[in-house]
């Protein structure tokens, strides 16, 4: 048992008493009362503590700058998606005007065609 006053017999008590300096009646009581050892284990809890938030900051800043990087990938995926968006818009562009060459040849085909059919008819 680690209580002294368990162990205490009649004769250590009397000694204990009867002793006049206060330095031993106090070292008893803290050892008594495990004055001491709740110290040392409210001095390691504390520590703990103290490390655990060391260890959150650290871990915020990683967050912070983790965060960071993501938004940067954001704002360049989000630019890559609006090129991708021009990219086609442009194929489709090009295609129009494609195709709107190719009636207006037609037309200038077409418009050829009866002048010579006219001129065919003259002759």
């Amino acid at each position: 048992v680690n209580n002294p006053c368990v162990l205490l017999t009649q004769d250590d008590a009397r000694a204990l008493i009867a002793s006049s300096k206060p330095s031993d009646k106090y070292d008893f009581f803290v050892r008594a009362t495990r004055l001491k050892e709740m110290k040392e284990n409210l001095q390691g809890i504390q520590a703990n503590i103290d490390r655990a938030s060391r260890n959150m900051e650290l871990e915020d800043k990683k967050h912070s700058r983790h965060h960071e990087k993501f938004r940067q990938a954001e704002a360049e995926y989000e630019a890559c998606k609006h090129i991708t968006e021009m990219d086609k818009k442009l194929m489709e562009l090009r295609q129009k005007l494609y195709w709107a060459t190719i009636l207006e040849k037609e037309r200038e085909i077409e418009g050829k065609r009866e002048v010579l059919a006219y001129l065919d008819k003259r002759r």
